[in-house]
């Protein structure tokens, strides 16, 4: 009964610090987000102020955790050449206090800059915007001890396609990826995620663009 008891208490910490972590990680993005009307790009959000919620309206399933608008007026793929402009900057991440991004952000970028190398570049093509939006380490202990998707990992990214000459978007591209094995450490799961990320967002891109 003591070793149960034990237990149940030390799956209540673990929680507990779960919890905390959480709010912690938030606390880099208390910025009002901009209403889903008022959403036409990226660029609407304020630096770590990302709102998933408000950019997904209107999306719908393009692949496995892969959402995607696209203006039915636009022919993406009477292009031949593309402007990639993969940013390696953590500036729509939510903040979290002693951890950083950046690794993940370019095992994502160098994704998907290798994914789309076959296609040929050039500035005056179509424009690829793209941004890590979420990069979440979770919690080890509670993937470790609570697990059942405790503690998990997360992280997203975000493409916009823009044809020349135009200031919005012709297509835009939500893709999210977690990841709670245990005992795996957070560098490991977010490495998958964002390699993983890459890779899906990669493959719906030359789909759209039929190459």
């Amino acid at each position: 009964m003591k070793k149960l008891s034990t237990a149940v208490i030390l799956v209540l910490m673990v929680m507990a610090l779960a919890v905390a972590g959480c709010k912690k990680q938030t606390a880099g993005s208390a910025a009002a987000a901009p209403a889903p009307a008022q959403v036409k790009t990226i660029a609407d959000f304020p630096d770590h102020g990302f709102n998933a919620d408000a950019y997904i309206q209107g999306m719908v399933k393009g692949a496995p955790n892969l959402l995607v608008w696209q203006d039915p007026a636009a022919n993406l793929r009477s292009y031949n050449t593309i402007d990639l402009q993969a940013s390696d900057s953590p500036r729509y991440v939510p903040v979290i206090q002693g951890f950083s991004p950046t690794p993940f952000i370019k095992t994502y970028v160098n994704g998907i800059e290798n994914y789309l190398s076959s296609v040929p570049k050039d500035p005056n093509g179509l424009r690829v915007v793209s941004y890590v939006v979420e990069c979440t380490p979770g919690n080890r202990g509670a993937r470790f001890i609570v697990g059942f998707g405790a503690g998990k990992a997360a992280g997203a990214a975000v493409v916009e396609i823009y044809e020349p000459g135009k200031s919005e978007p012709s297509m835009r591209i939500y893709c999210r990826e977690t990841a709670s094995w245990s005992p795996a450490d957070s560098f490991s799961l977010l490495d998958h995620i964002f390699q993983t990320v890459a890779n899906r967002t990669g493959n719906f891109l030359l789909q759209a663009l039929g190459k």
